[in-house]
């Protein structure tokens, strides 16, 4: 039963306290003596060693009397918020059984501090403070997540804050589907947050999920988690409330990992799953050192979207458009070999083409950059907003594992299965969608190219074409539709047709000095709203030698 999910009633005496009208752990109230059920056992629970307990501890005298507190709740092991506030008030403030189970008290003491990752430092400090607050307080105590504070800023509990938080505002970057993939690859994730992160992964039933989040099951440390905690300046509740959390985790991995291994049996397309999400994060490993400018750029304007802060955000530009410049450039003319636009078919140049940019990772995380400080401020910023906002990416290890998966198009056993992708909606612009005006378009040859300061003016070659064209109409007397104030219309035909040739010429267009790369008489461009799209040496070359306004190799 997730105990969050119930409610919780106690009443002190023989009623005891009950969990939606049924008893907790069947004890009574005030440090009973008496239990209709055993201790349960955790499989997480660790083993040690068993030892005499002291006859005092130096902590007790600050350990206040508890009438919540039992031997039964000191010596059960799912409940740690239950658990260790017993424990202190029993070896503390004994009633007869607990004088009588003392070393078994004490061997649960050292049990939960093993599997906790604590030390008597934390439980003189932390446990003590956390046992003066009856149990039905503890079990609803919580950290909530910070409001416009830059990412890069957050402390461990504040990482495993926003990780672990799963409503909200719906509108809220962090409650967004693929949020805490993209979170937690931009944080320096501490080990507690990586609880927070895996306490999300947990609560879904999805082999997708699972193996994206099977190398942060692997690499978790409750020993630095420990460290980390112990460092903190933050109130001992807002740590034990991480604690508590950890404890939970571990039990749901001992039942994750069954589930893991049965699907896995089931089907082996589940184990390229995994498979694909280890060979991610080792690429992302290797490749990291090579993305640190890019990485830091991104991390800058993360704080920024995060903060609110204009400030934050200002002469963004200046440094996205050359990191945007390189990645195109270092794609060269070759990746986008064949790719063109179709007009007719409502397709330009960039629908087809943002895609093999979000495939690359610099392309990616270049494009996030622009597209985060500019938004959709032209046809290009709004065509790399879209594609960011619901592709995974490359912003770390874990969104890199969702796109390895997603491109590997990996199919079920079973016919008509199909895996549950993780689907991203990322809200990862400055500004609010804004309505972009429309300026004309030009598929056509350049004649001219004058510099107009901020802008060139593109000229088109001379073009017309013959078209027909009638010149008599004759009405019939077959009716073509009834209008809605009830007269007839009539069908009419065309009695004399001529020829007549019609200037086709494009009109000129301004375009964004930026997007001037590879512009020059004679060369093929697709050009719309004040961009140029590409631009072709002819109208039939296969490769661009400009794209998104960079020049092209």
């Amino acid at each position: 039963m997730d105990r969050k999910l119930v409610s919780f009633v106690c009443v002190l005496g023989a009623a005891g306290c009950m969990v939606n009208g049924k008893p907790l752990f069947g004890l009574g109230g005030a440090r009973s003596t008496a239990s209709s059920a055993a201790p349960t056992a955790d499989a997480a629970m660790p083993a040690v060693a068993a030892g005499p307990a002291p006859s005092s501890y130096a902590w007790c005298s600050g350990v206040k009397p508890a009438d919540d507190a039992s031997t039964a709740y000191a010596l059960q092991t799912q409940y740690p918020e239950v658990a260790l506030g017993s424990i202190a008030a029993m070896l503390c403030h004994p009633d007869d059984k607990a004088g009588a189970q003392r070393d078994a008290i004490e061997a649960q003491r050292q049990a939960w501090m093993k599997r906790l990752g604590m030390t008597e430092q934390d439980w003189a400090t932390d446990v003590v403070a956390f046992a003066n607050i009856r149990h039905t307080d503890r079990i609803s105590l919580a950290v909530q997540p910070p409001k416009q504070v830059a990412w890069s800023k957050l402390d461990p509990i504040d990482q495993y804050a926003m990780l672990a938080k799963t409503t909200g505002d719906s509108a809220a970057f962090i409650v967004q589907p693929g949020a805490k993939e993209y979170l937690a690859d931009a944080l320096a994730l501490t080990e507690t947050g990586r609880v927070g992160y895996l306490e999300y992964c947990l609560h879904s039933d999805n082999p997708v999920q699972w193996a994206v989040c099977q190398p942060d099951i692997d690499a978790l440390d409750v020993g630095k988690l420990g460290g980390e905690l112990r460092a903190l300046k933050r109130p001992a509740e807002d740590k034990m409330v991480v604690r508590v959390a950890l404890a939970e985790l571990q039990t749901k991995l001992v039942t994750h990992a069954g589930e893991v291994k049965a699907a896995v049996a089931k089907d082996d397309a589940y184990g390229k799953l995994f498979e694909l999400a280890r060979a991610a994060r080792t690429e992302w490993t290797q490749q990291r050192e090579g993305r640190r400018e890019l990485l830091a750029l991104v991390s800058e304007l993360d704080d920024a979207r995060a903060t609110g802060s204009r400030k934050a955000g200002a002469g963004c530009s200046e440094r996205a458009w050359p990191a945007f410049q390189r990645a195109i450039a270092a794609l060269g003319g070759k990746a986008f070999d064949g790719v063109h636009g179709d007009r007719e078919m409502a397709r330009s140049f960039l629908d087809n083409a943002v895609g093999i940019v979000m495939r690359d990772p610099a392309g990616y995380l270049a494009a996030n950059a622009l597209a985060s400080c500019e938004s959709d401020s032209d046809l290009v910023t709004r065509a790399l907003l879209d594609a960011t906002q619901t592709w995974p990416g490359y912003r770390g290890p874990r969104t890199s594992a969702v796109s390895k998966i997603w491109l590997a198009g990996i199919e079920l056993d079973q016919r008509g299965a199909r895996l549950d992708m993780i689907d991203t909606k990322l809200p990862l612009g400055f500004r609010d969608r804004q309505p972009l005006a429309f300026d004309g378009y030009a598929d056509d040859v350049v004649a001219s190219v004058k510099d107009e300061g901020d802008s060139v003016r593109l000229t088109f070659a001379k073009a017309s074409e013959l078209q027909s064209k009638c010149t008599s109409w004759i009405k019939t007397n077959r009716i073509a539709r009834i209008r809605p104030d009830g007269t007839l219309e009539y069908e009419t035909r065309c009695a004399q047709w001529i020829k007549q040739r019609v200037d086709t010429t494009s009109r000129p267009i301004a375009i964004a000095k930026r997007y001037a790369a590879g512009l020059r008489p004679g060369v093929f461009v697709m050009a719309s709203s004040g961009i140029v799209e590409a631009v072709w040496t002819k109208p039939d070359a296969a490769q661009p030698i400009a794209a998104f306004g960079v020049a092209l190799k």
